[in-house]
């Protein structure tokens, strides 16, 4: 069975409806929400994709991760 790389989900979601992260109201606590979440799948990833305990394809998400993380923080700088 197939199963998506959980970075790629809110791609998913973003890319089907953008107009929600408009919409959103609540930036700071999903915000942070979205690092901690982020950094943790990161560090998860990185630590048994190397030693080969899970998937290499979860090294190709982990890149994702840290995209995820530095769109949150540029979001920050820019006041949202």
């Amino acid at each position: 069975m197939y199963r998506m790389p959980a970075g790629w989900i809110p791609v998913s979601l973003v890319a089907l409806a953008p107009e929600l992260a408009s919409m959103l109201t609540i930036w700071r606590p999903a915000r942070q929400i979205g690092i901690g979440t982020a950094a943790t799948l990161l560090g998860i990833e990185l630590r048994y994709a190397t030693v080969g305990r899970i998937s290499r394809i979860y090294l190709l998400d982990s890149v994702v991760e840290a995209l995820w993380i530095v769109l949150w923080l540029r979001q920050r700088r820019r006041g949202i």
